[in-house]
C-alpha cells in the first residue's frame, strides 16, 4: 500500500516562494489564532444564558406577533394594521366600522377595491383573530384579485394568537 503525501500549505509555500520559513508559520499561526477566536466567538453566542442581549430573527418575530396581538387587545387595532403593512412590506390598509351593502351576515370583510377591512360592529376591533384574517386577505390581494384562501387566513391569525398565548407572559414591548 503506498502512502500518499500532501504537503501542508505551510509546506506548499515555502517551495512555491522561497520565502523565509519562520515568517509563513508565523501567518498560519496568527490565522489559526483568529479562526480559533472566531469559532469560540460564536460558541459564546450559542450558550448565552437565558437573559442574552443578543435577539435572533426567530425571537423578534415571536415579540412582533404579541406585540401586534397585545395592540389589538388594547384597542389599537388601527396601530397594529399599520405596523404589519411596514412589516410585510405591502400598502396601507383602511379600517372601516359598518359592512358593505352586499354583506351583512359576516363580521368582517376585506373589500380589495378601497383597500379596507370593513367590520360589522365597534367590538370586534379588540377581536385579534378576526383583524389578523381580514389582514391576510389584505396581504394576498394583488391587482385585486385575491390570491389565499380562508383556510390560510385562520391559519395566519391562529399563528399570531398562539404565538401570544405562549410568549405573552415573557415578552417585554416598548411603545
Amino acid at each position: 500500500m503506498k502512502n500518499h503525501f500532501t504537503p501542508h500549505k505551510t509546506t506548499k509555500k515555502l517551495f512555491m516562494f522561497g520565502t523565509n520559513l519562520d515568517r509563513i508559520v508565523d501567518e498560519e499561526r496568527e490565522a489559526l489564532k483568529q479562526k480559533k477566536l472566531f469559532k469560540t466567538f460564536q460558541l459564546n453566542i450559542a450558550n448565552t444564558p437565558r437573559g442574552r442581549t443578543l435577539n435572533t430573527p426567530i425571537d423578534n418575530e415571536k415579540l412582533f406577533k404579541t406585540k401586534i396581538v397585545k395592540l389589538i387587545l388594547n384597542n389599537q387595532a388601527e396601530k397594529a394594521l399599520e405596523l404589519l403593512c411596514q412589516h410585510y412590506h405591502v400598502s396601507t390598509v383602511k379600517l372601516e366600522i359598518g359592512m358593505p351593502k352586499r354583506d351583512t351576515k359576516h363580521q368582517a370583510c376585506y373589500v380589495p377595491k378601497n383597500k379596507t377591512i370593513h367590520i360589522a360592529h365597534h367590538d370586534i376591533l379588540n377581536n385579534p383573530y378576526i383583524i389578523l384574517h381580514e389582514f391576510y386577505h389584505h396581504l394576498r390581494t394583488t391587482n385585486a384579485k385575491h390570491r389565499g384562501t380562508e383556510k390560510n387566513a385562520n391559519e395566519f391569525a391562529k399563528e399570531y394568537l398562539i404565538t401570544y398565548q405562549n410568549h405573552s407572559d415573557t415578552a417585554t414591548f416598548s411603545s
